[in-house]
């Protein structure tokens, strides 16, 4: 199953077109990516942008669940 899972996403990659952002940054002639992240900060918005998926995650699973325990509730005590 495991291997399945693989091979599709595998499959699935290779569909997916090259970076053009790949080629543009080859061409230039340093390395500019520390300088860059000296002013955005990727790590910390990465870090931010999975706690801010984390709480949406958690909200949404919340009123789904509250949703059905209310629809079960709610018929059993009035057929």
């Amino acid at each position: 199953m495991i291997a399945l899972v693989k091979t599709l996403l595998s499959f699935l990659y290779a569909m997916l077109p090259n970076s053009p952002i790949r080629e543009l940054v080859g061409k230039f002639d340093f390395d500019f990516l520390h300088y860059l992240n000296w002013i955005v900060p990727f790590d910390i918005a990465a870090n931010i942008t999975r706690a801010w998926l984390s709480c949406i995650l958690l909200y949404y699973s919340f009123n789904i669940s509250k949703k059905v325990i209310f629809d079960v509730v709610l018929k059993k005590l009035f057929g």
